[in-house]
């Protein structure tokens, strides 16, 4: 009679090592993909975070608008009690400079439009904005549109 000794033999080992092998070679894509998706997702979260948080910024401005609102030049103009507010596009990005402090409030922007909204009693704002695909594969685009009233515009 025949025991079997303990431990593996060579060619267990072998067969072993090689399925190891084929199951690390498959996981790593799929990991490093993963990963790519994830930071992908974790950006465009990220941005459409900002465009929410400067479609704020933009409303409070136009409620606090002391006088008539001014468009031109891909520029508005919101004039208020501490100096004039003026929001642009360029670069990408959307801008908005306060007594002379230029900071930007959203990037990756593929296009912005400021305006005049009229309505039956009142004169609104509406800001049409628009991200650029976070892929290339972007099943739909990151459209907002953001409606204000206030200040001397609703006079």
């Amino acid at each position: 009679m025949r025991t079997r000794r303990a431990g593996w033999s060579l060619l267990e080992m072998l067969v072993y090592l090689s399925a190891l092998s084929v199951v690390v070679g498959c996981a790593y894509p799929a990991l490093h993909q993963a990963l790519a998706h994830s930071r992908a997702l974790e950006r465009h979260a990220d941005q459409i975070a900002s465009a929410l948080h400067a479609g704020e910024c933009w409303r409070a401005d136009v409620r606090a608008a002391t006088g008539p609102i001014v468009t031109g030049n891909g520029k508005l103009v919101i004039p208020q009690a501490a100096g004039a507010v003026e929001y642009r596009l360029a670069s990408n990005a959307v801008w908005r400079a306060v007594a002379g402090r230029e900071r930007w409030l959203v990037r990756g922007v593929q296009a912005s439009a400021m305006q005049s909204d009229r309505r039956e009693r009142v004169a609104a704002w509406r800001w049409e904005l628009e991200l650029m695909p976070a892929a290339k594969s972007a099943r739909a685009p990151a459209l907002f549109t953001f409606v204000a009233v206030g200040g001397e515009a609703s006079r």
